[in-house]
């Protein structure tokens, strides 16, 4: 993973020389899961065969998701076949900068694993270790073989899941979209290379969706920034909380809560009202700290909602990275385009 990091500097964007970290904080959600044709647990219910892969389609590609209801909120999940095994329960997390497998299935599948890596997160950091998962499916949607990290993923927001799709797959496609009410993945083209440099997108107000991601007018656009390192992709937007911005978050499909630093939430005198469910995310297991409902704003639209506070991220990756978008707040305009080409985040209804 790379330990680049990403400070604030007001406006839609972030000053480049300080990028260390923030991509290992996003990885406040990782894992990814694979399908060999060795022995595998039990596929997904209700699921497709992994036995052939399907033809590739050279423009948009939809596929089924499921959709969890967790507390207040919703957990999706795509199945992914690696190999001919599975297809097995991934979580769709852009908030993720890499992808990851569940230790326990990577060891099922006899993958070989590198020496222990640090993995980032808010109040969520802990250990994994770099795996080659080869070449996958989730329906149409072909990935090609790459390293993932296999760390344990026993309780992603309460739910046991296999494994998580991030931005350094979804990015390569340049787009994602998340149709909730019709419970949809969808993404454009085919999957591009793997980032082999550093590079910062930042995008502009104005831009426009394509009208095959998004029939609509959306109910907001907002610019994000675009973070490319080797083997990673972030992105991240800012938001505004009790009035107070910008605040940069990562754009977060990946939690079901949205999440606000301990830091943020003391200097704007949030109170806390009580326990939850622990945001997705690697090594987030331990009951967080909710806080009263409060003002959350995207550009030109807000909520008043019931986040939870996390821990600050510690040591050297302190990014300036404040929080977490996540589901509760996305969810409720029915559709979510990440459109990581041009560094827009759109929310509409269909």
């Amino acid at each position: 993973m790379s330990s680049r990091r990403l400070w604030p500097s007001g406006g839609h964007g972030y000053r480049i020389g300080r990028l260390v970290g923030a991509i290992a904080f996003a990885a406040s959600g990782l894992a990814l899961a694979s399908c060999s044709s060795t022995p595998a647990p039990p596929a997904a219910a209700g699921s497709s065969t992994c036995s052939k892969a399907p033809p590739a389609e050279p423009q948009l590609v939809n596929v089924p998701i499921t959709i969890t209801s967790v507390s207040r909120s919703k957990l999706v999940t795509v199945g992914v076949c690696v190999g001919r095994s599975g297809p097995y329960p991934f979580v769709v997390d852009t908030g993720s900068p890499t992808s990851a497998i569940d230790s326990s299935l990577a060891e099922t599948l006899h993958l070989k694993e590198a020496p222990p890596i640090p993995l980032g997160g808010l109040g969520c950091a802990t250990t994994g270790s770099q795996v080659m998962v080869p070449a996958s499916h989730a329906g149409n949607i072909h990935l090609a073989k790459q390293d993932m990290v296999s760390t344990p993923l026993s309780n992603w927001s309460g739910q046991s899941v296999d494994g998580v799709l991030g931005s350094d797959v979804f990015g390569r496609f340049g787009a994602i979209k998340l149709d909730l009410p019709h419970r949809m993945l969808t993404v454009l083209g085919r999957e591009g290379p793997i980032p082999l440099a550093h590079t910062l997108l930042v995008g502009r107000p104005g831009t426009q969706v394509p009208a095959d991601l998004l029939s609509g007018a959306p109910v907001v656009t907002q610019p994000m920034t675009v973070v490319h390192a080797p083997g990673s992709i972030a992105a991240y937007t800012n938001v505004d909380v009790s009035g107070h911005g910008p605040n940069p978050f990562v754009v977060d499909t990946g939690s079901p809560f949205t999440t606000l630093s301990s830091d943020l939430a003391n200097s704007l005198h949030i109170a806390a009202n009580g326990s939850g469910t622990a945001p997705g995310g690697i090594g987030c297991t331990s009951p967080v700290t909710t806080l009263v409902r409060t003002a959350v704003a995207l550009g030109s639209t807000s909520q008043r909602i019931s986040t939870l506070r996390s821990m600050p991220i510690t040591g050297p990756q302190r990014a300036g990275i404040t929080g977490g978008l996540g589901l509760d707040f996305m969810g409720k305009y029915g559709t979510v385009v990440v459109y990581y080409a041009a560094a827009a985040l759109a929310l509409g209804n269909g």
